[in-house]
């Protein structure tokens, strides 16, 4: 259904819903109208819980980080700007060795440096 649309739609879509989502969503029509109907109606909505509609904010995600640092295996992020944001680190590993070696608000500054360069892109 993606390469039906135009190539900067399809690309938006992607990024604010995630490929799973839009692939989910892909399946549930039969026309290109639906689907994309479908996909602008999922980015604006910001209270039905899922993860790829709505940007957690620089705190919220890492506390959403730090509930997770006892992991061994990267985690699923609630939303796929954290998983960016640690894998600019080297991957979960090397994020949590990072953070480990400094204290936790130099540890706290760097994922935030790390995520806004993330969201913005």
């Amino acid at each position: 259904m993606l390469n039906n649309l135009p190539q900067d739609q399809a690309a938006l879509i992607v990024d604010r819903l995630g490929e799973a989502r839009v692939a989910s969503i892909a399946d549930e029509v039969d026309n290109v109208t639906s689907f994309y109907n479908l996909c602008i109606r999922a980015m604006g909505h910001e209270t039905g819980g899922n993860g790829y509609t709505k940007v957690p904010t620089k705190t919220a995600a890492w506390i959403e980080v730090m509930h997770n640092k006892k992991e061994d295996d990267m985690p699923e992020f609630s939303h796929r700007y954290i998983t960016r944001a640690i894998e600019s680190f080297g991957g979960w590993q090397q994020a949590l060795a990072v953070f480990k070696r400094s204290d936790l608000e130099k540890a706290k500054y760097k994922f935030f440096y790390a995520y806004e360069d993330t969201v913005n892109g």
